[in-house]
């Protein structure tokens, strides 16, 4: 006997396992649309019951419609911070060594031969994206 049938005083049925646990049934799915114009419709009723019995002299009530949720305004986004290309002189362990601007590449290769000379190990240019220092965005847009 793994389920009994317990019958409650409403007449519907509810089955429970051995361990007591109810045991939930698949329901037919239910039209929301229907459900809400019965809603409503239960809720004019009910007013309609609510001023009958305060007198004919009561006002109606209006069912309240939800009203519209505020639309948040999106932030004016920050524009994305200057960066400048400088040529960067590392070693082997990513450490750097030199900067140089963008246009002294040769400069940058030039101490890239004298470290190879002086010293072990390969050294590399790479480029450098750095953000450009405050007093170069002033002048810069003082000219313009």
């Amino acid at each position: 006997m793994l389920d009994k049938a317990i019958v409650r005083q409403n007449w519907e049925a509810e089955i429970f396992n051995p361990y007591g646990k109810r045991i939930v049934m698949a329901g037919r799915t239910l039209d929301r649309r229907k459900l809400r114009v019965n809603a409503v419709q239960a809720a004019q009723d009910a007013s309609v019951d609510q001023t009958a019995k305060l007198g004919a002299a009561a006002p109606k009530k209006e069912i309240m419609v939800k009203a519209a949720l505020k639309v948040k305004k999106a932030r004016a986004k920050k524009p994305p911070p200057r960066l400048w290309a400088r040529w960067g002189v590392f070693d082997s362990a990513m450490k750097q060594l030199a900067i140089f601007d963008y246009s002294q590449r040769a400069a940058a290769e030039e101490k890239v031969a004298e470290l190879a000379v002086r010293s072990k190990g390969a050294h590399f240019l790479q480029i450098v994206k750095e953000r450009m220092p405050e007093s170069i965005l002033i002048i810069g847009h003082a000219a313009d």
